[in-house]
């Protein structure tokens, strides 16, 4: 889709997370990667034949990050595996997340798009 195409070049989505509580199968079909579903402080597996798989957490830690300080330190606690990192929309993250791009407070506020 067109997320997809904003990646950069050779990097690929691994799998795709959901809020658990408003999860509708059909926002899945053709993802063609792993679906996940965030309930709590958990993220299960769903499989793509639309039912939950043995609902066994997959990932037993699941980080947030809202600003560049915090996702350096969710990323720090991540490496070590067991863990993802769930961020909110906008660009300035993103960037910082895929591929290292660190956005100062200026540029992050032209690159906002959350008042359109």
């Amino acid at each position: 889709d067109s997320a997809g195409l904003a990646l950069p070049s050779g990097a690929a989505v691994d799998g795709v997370l959901y809020d658990a509580a408003v999860f509708d199968p059909n926002d899945t079909m053709g993802a063609g990667v792993p679906v996940y579903l965030v309930d709590g402080n958990q993220i299960r597996c769903f499989s793509p034949k639309g039912k939950e798989e043995d609902g066994a957490a997959v990932v037993p830690s699941l980080l947030t990050a809202s600003t560049p300080e915090e996702l350096d330190k969710a990323e720090a606690e991540a490496a070590g595996g067991g863990a993802a990192i769930a961020l909110p929309p906008g660009a300035p993250l993103w960037a910082q997340a895929l591929i290292g791009l660190r956005v100062n407070a200026e540029d992050a506020a032209m690159m906002d798009t959350s008042g359109l």
